[in-house]
């Protein structure tokens, strides 16, 4: 085993005990059982702990470096006690939540000076609801210990609120500042030597010779478990099943596994016997009385507030987006996507009528058209606007799906938060998510993207839930196949999954990998009837057309990129990311990358966030992945970046309160109130300026660039594209074109004719005006995505030599202009040279 950091280690010292069985029980197995040991008192105190040992024999565990085989001793609640606190340490005890003391009762001793130990109580408090430390023993394991059941492995766990560890001098050297101690019933066994001849034991700073005969052992620190029961060979830890539990979250029942500790003053210490499942504990030291307040239950106002949060953001995400679809133009995909969504649930009407289109002709007739694209989006559409078919209507209900997704999107992302870090990160990462302006944008067209995000986060939140749960492996995979027929993008989802179970929960993800191989392709199939005729050739055929699809034009940094020439750069997804998201939510991001890769083994669920993100950046950033829209082609991302942001927000009150505690503050209401109004500050603060964006960017909330990049108008400057998608082909645009002369014909330019004609035949642009057909044209609309200039678009864009009718500008910057041009115009763009790359 390579040798670990200094810093990395802990100081372990085993005090086994025993009475007059020798039978070393289930522990000695490795399984995690408490061994079956005769009653002893309750270790409250020093005294206690000594009486506890008067029944038995002190060994010595091992020599440093090494452990019993099936050594894994679990460690509950602990709490420091100063009944003793002279030179020799203080003890803590360690109880089991799950009923009252019993037999197997363990205890730590921190060994060191007075000061070490007040030093050792503020670990405790500045390390809340880490009550787990994974450790492994460090040097040569492979010669079995005498009377061991079988070979050392080397690797033990310790479940514990907070460690000693070694301060690393300049010189390089290490000083112990404090050692652990543990007991647990075992046979005595004679004196052993460690690896350098020395006598196994001691302590740091010498002792008695009771101490002596106790092993030092020193521990590499590998991982995290709060909960679940020890099991050797771990490397990383197990993800939380419930968040931790915080001073103003929503009460509710606690697990019976779960402890619950209370630092209250030792003055009136329970009996040893009368401790429910369910009640607070006092802790046994007064050093300890200002730490993290033990949880009161709230008013019942904010009770309901936590309970009805899931139901209060799905109907905020809903409504935000239906009440701001006015302003919001009609896209370039959604053009794509009208009529298959209409005939999908033509095919849908026809099968619930009895009538047989299952054959090859008929799904060709319904569902041939845009097949490149898979069916949920379809069929999500072509539902609603046959639901409300009248003409007019048919935009608003080709996009009213989305706005549902969009809340459950930020229903889901809540859930995640809450059960990775609590409800207030849980919220924050929901409300960056929500505040987020090109995601906010998106949101109201009914195109893949929203869709996707929805459908990606269905499997990643099941699959947590299925390392424990066969029911929810079998979502995760039922799930995977509906993301499946979503988008292509699902494709690479299971990539980050696995590789965090691999790292997190080796020997628990099997179900949600064997239902996301077989029953994520078969719902996949059942979900596309595109693909039932010939399900591999059509698959095929649809995995080597986004194969081959072709790099679209980009403007990025001052040139453009594709449609024959180079691809954008690698970093585009990279760069597109830093200047999208706003300046306040991407100092929380920031910070929360800080804190899970700190300490990755100490953050599972944030581990598994960053891991999503990673990923799909990752695949963005790849040679022959096309880039251009934005950020559109890898939007999935930003939820799991406002995860993270989740993760930011709890170390932003982590950081608020350990610099609270520095000042003196120790009172534990001042402290409950600092936590408050630190959340509420980020949460509004986080608030306000998404919204703040949002409001002065609607309704071109695809065109918003943060402080980084100098807003729009420094973006504009910068080279990006700030306009893309025909978003800004909103309402009144439609009004100056329906002014024009009756007659009149009208040409677009860098817009999707298609956008014109469906708006035409809804009614929105009367019949008198003809859209496209041969040139020349009375007029030209140009939407300013210089990607898509070519000599025609340079003609009219910067140039006075056609008078401009309307213009629609966004902060000074031009987004879409309508120009009176006429057979002058063709005679003149061909006289242009032509653009190069």
């Amino acid at each position: 085993m390579p040798e670990p950091s200094k810093r990395n280690r802990l100081k372990a010292t085993h005090r086994m005990q025993t009475n007059s069985s020798p039978q070393r029980g289930p522990m000695a197995t490795g399984g995690g059982a408490k061994p079956a040991a005769a009653a002893k008192p309750a270790p409250d105190s020093a005294e206690s702990l000594s009486a506890a040992q008067a029944g038995g024999v002190e060994r010595e565990s091992a020599a440093p470096g090494e452990l019993i085989a099936g050594d894994s001793i679990p460690f509950n609640a602990v709490a420091p006690t100063r009944a003793d606190a002279g030179e020799s340490g203080a003890t803590a005890a360690v109880r089991d939540a799950a009923g009252p003391a019993a037999a197997d009762d363990q205890a730590f001793e921190f060994r060191g000076t007075p000061s070490e130990l007040d030093q050792a109580a503020e670990e405790i408090e500045a390390a809340p609801r880490e009550k787990g430390l994974l450790a492994r023993g460090v040097g040569d394991a492979s010669t079995p210990a005498p009377g061991a059941a079988g070979p050392m492995d080397g690797s033990a766990e310790f479940t514990a609120v907070a460690a000693r560890w070694e301060d690393e001098k300049p010189g390089g050297e290490s000083e112990p500042r404090g050692s652990l101690k543990t007991t647990k019933s075992e046979p005595a066994r004679p004196a052993r030597t460690g690896k350098a001849g020395a006598p196994a034991g001691g302590t740091p700073s010498g002792g008695t010779p009771a101490d002596a005969a106790s092993a030092v052992v020193p521990f590499e620190i590998v991982g995290f478990d709060e909960e679940r029961p020890p099991e050797q060979g771990r490397i990383f830890a197990e993800p939380l099943p419930e968040p931790p539990p915080q001073p103003f979250e929503i009460v509710r029942q606690p697990h019976p596994s779960r402890i619950r500790i209370d630092f209250s003053p030792a003055a009136n210490p329970p009996a040893a016997t009368d401790w429910g499942a369910h009640e607070e504990r006092p802790a046994m030291a007064p050093s300890v009385a200002a730490a993290r307040p033990a949880v009161s239950p709230p008013p019942l106002v904010v009770r309901f507030f936590w309970g009805f949060m899931p139901l209060i953001l799905l109907l905020v995400g809903y409504g935000s987006v239906v009440l701001t679809q006015k302003g919001m133009g009609y896209a370039w995909d959604e053009a794509y996507y009208y009529e298959p969504a209409l005939k999908a649930a033509d095919w849908l009407v026809e099968v619930l009528r009895g009538n047989n289109v299952f054959d090859r002709a008929a799904i060709d007739v319904y569902w041939g058209e845009r097949h490149e694209h898979p069916s949920i989006q379809k069929l999500l559409s072509g539902i609603a606007m046959r639901a409300f078919s009248a003409p007019k209507n048919q935009l608003w209900a080709m996009r009213l799906p989305m706005a549902i997704l969009f809340g459950l999107s930020l229903n889901l992302i809540y859930l995640m938060g809450r059960r990775a870090w609590g409800p207030v990160p849980g919220l924050a990462a929901a409300l960056v998510y929500a505040t987020m302006p090109r995601v906010f944008g998106h949101a109201h067209f009914a195109s893949l993207e929203t869709p996707l995000i929805f459908m990606s986060l269905q499997p990643v939140c099941g699959f947590q839930r299925g390392l424990d749960s066969p029911l929810w492996a079998a979502f995760t995979g039922i799930a995977f196949g509906l993301l499946l027929a979503t988008k292509i993008n699902g494709f690479f989802l299971p990539v980050p999954l696995v590789i965090w179970a691999h790292l997190y929960a080796r020997r628990r993800y099997v179900n949600n990998l064997f239902a996301m191989l077989t029953l994520g392709p078969v719902f996949m199939v059942l979900a596309w009837p595109w693909l039932w005729p010939d399900p591999v050739v059509r698959l095929l055929e649809y995995l080597r057309f986004h194969a081959e699809h072709q790099q679209t034009a980009l403007f990025f940094l001052g040139r453009k990129w594709g449609y024959g020439g180079a691809n954008a750069p690698w970093f585009y997804p990279l760069t597109m990311v830093a200047v999208t998201i706003p300046v306040g939510a991407l100092a929380l991001l920031v910070l929360g990358l800080a804190k899970v890769l700190h300490r990755p083994h100490r953050q599972p669920m944030g581990a598994l966030f960053l891991c999503c993100a990673a990923v799909m950046l990752t695949v963005a950033s790849l040679p022959s992945t096309p880039r251009y829209d934005g950020v559109r082609l890898f939007l999935p991302v930003f939820p799991f970046l406002a995860l993270l942001c989740g993760a930011g927000t709890v170390e932003m009150m982590s950081l608020t309160e350990r610099a609270a505690r520095r000042l003196g503050v120790a009172d534990p209401v001042r402290l409950r109130r600092l936590w408050r109004w630190t959340a509420s500050a980020i949460v509004a603060v986080v608030l306000l300026e998404g919204v703040a964006a949002l409001v002065r960017y609607h309704p071109y909330t695809l065109s918003y660039f943060n402080a980084l990049a100098g807003g729009i108008r420094g973006a504009e400057r910068r080279g990006f594209e700030v306009t893309y998608w025909g978003e800004a082909l909103n309402e009144d645009v439609l009004t100056a074109i329906n002014e024009l002369p009756d007659g009149s014909s009208l040409d677009p330019l860098a817009i999707h004719e298609l956008c014109l004609q469906h708006l035409q035949e809804w009614g929105l642009i009367k019949e008198e005006i003809r859209i496209g057909g041969r040139p020349p044209y009375d007029y030209h609309l140009l939407l300013m995505r210089r990607g898509f200039f070519t000599r025609p678009e340079m003609a009219l864009a910067g140039r006075t030599i056609f008078p401009v009718v309307r213009e629609w500008r966004l902060m000074g910057v031009p987004l879409i202009a309508l120009y009176k041009t006429g057979p002058p115009f063709e005679k003149f763009w061909p006289t242009l040279p032509p653009l190069q790359h």
